[in-house]
């Protein structure tokens, strides 16, 4: 039995302190915790969101920001529409996305509410987005084939980590950069797709899924 106590609430303050670095939403897994907690936090500037409704009234982003929530459960709808997406956890890595323009989502806060909102633009890309994260993807699980090399050739430069020199040397003996895949033949590695690429050289914690919080009466600590 998982409690929402001072701990997770001190652990989501903190996640709110790493967000307000650059970001507009951040999942638990991503900072190391396996756990279905997000934090998001859309200005209320934002113009792309022209439709919110929490529990059936309308609303607004100055209203309900920020948005902290664990156990979400998402229900997308409406047209496909693309979208350049990046992540705090692949930084510098940007690719557009299709994701549906709608979202209903049912989601119990940290006062243990639980609240349905209804939204488009950029609140309904984040919170599929951040929700992708608590099952252990990726926005470049979604990219286009297009865009696949795109998405490689700019995590080569910006994570030169995630390489290793694991391939046959050329001429002159210096070896050539590969994808870290020790298991994969040279053959291989150049068939795998981006969503294999992408685990094969960012192995971490928040690619796991996250295991839901299950709640008791009295759980709950409110600030």
């Amino acid at each position: 039995m998982v409690h929402i106590n001072k701990d997770l609430l001190s652990f989501l303050d903190d996640m709110q302190e790493t967000l307000a670095q650059g970001g507009i939403g951040l999942a638990a897994p991503q900072v190391g915790r396996a756990i279905q907690m997000v934090t998001i936090n859309i200005p209320p500037t934002d113009a792309t969101t022209t439709w919110l409704e929490v529990d059936g009234r309308p609303a607004t982003l100055a209203q309900i920001m920020p948005l902290n929530f664990i156990n979400p459960v998402l229900h997308p709808f409406g047209r496909n529409v693309p979208y350049r997406e990046g992540c705090l956890s692949i930084t510098k890595v940007y690719a557009n996305v299709l994701r549906r323009s709608c979202v209903k989502a049912i989601l119990t806060l940290m006062d243990g509410r639980t609240v349905t909102i209804k939204c488009n633009g950029l609140l309904a890309r984040c919170l599929q987005h951040e929700v992708d994260h608590l099952q252990g993807g990726l926005f470049t699980d979604l990219v286009s084939p297009e865009d696949h090399d795109k998405v490689v050739r700019r995590l080569r430069l910006t994570h030169p980590d995630a390489f290793e020199e694991d391939d046959p040397p050329h001429e002159g003996g210096t070896p050539r950069p590969g994808p870290r895949c020790p298991n994969a033949t040279h053959a291989q590695k150049n068939r795998l797709t981006l969503r294999e690429q992408i685990r094969s050289r960012l192995s971490c914690a928040f690619l796991k899924n996250a295991p839901a919080f299950h709640l008791e009466a009295g759980a709950f600590v409110i600030r």
